[in-house]
C-alpha cells in the first residue's frame, strides 16, 4: 500500500486535481482527510460524546471503502 502522505509535493497535487475531476470537492476532501486518518493513533481509546448509538466504528477497511463511506455518512448525518 502507498503512504501518499510520505509521497512527493508534487505527487500529491496530481493526485488531488485527478480526484477532483473524478468525484468532485466534497468527496476528494474526505479522501484528503481520511488518508491522515488513517494514519492516526490513540494512547487511549477517544472518549465518547454524545449517545453512543450514534457512533460508526469502521475495523479493517482500507482509505477507499472509509472514505466512501465517510462521505455519505456526513452528507445524510452530518
Amino acid at each position: 500500500m502507498v503512504d501518499y502522505t510520505k509521497e512527493p509535493f508534487w505527487f500529491k497535487i496530481r493526485k488531488v486535481l485527478r480526484y477532483l475531476r473524478l468525484y468532485g470537492f466534497k468527496r476528494t476532501l474526505v479522501k484528503v482527510r481520511g488518508q491522515y486518518h488513517m494514519k492516526k493513533t490513540f494512547d487511549d481509546h477517544p472518549k465518547l460524546m454524545g449517545n453512543p448509538s450514534g457512533h460508526v466504528g469502521l475495523l479493517g477497511c482500507g482509505n477507499f471503502p472509509f472514505s466512501a463511506i465517510a462521505y455519505y455518512l456526513k452528507k445524510n448525518y452530518g
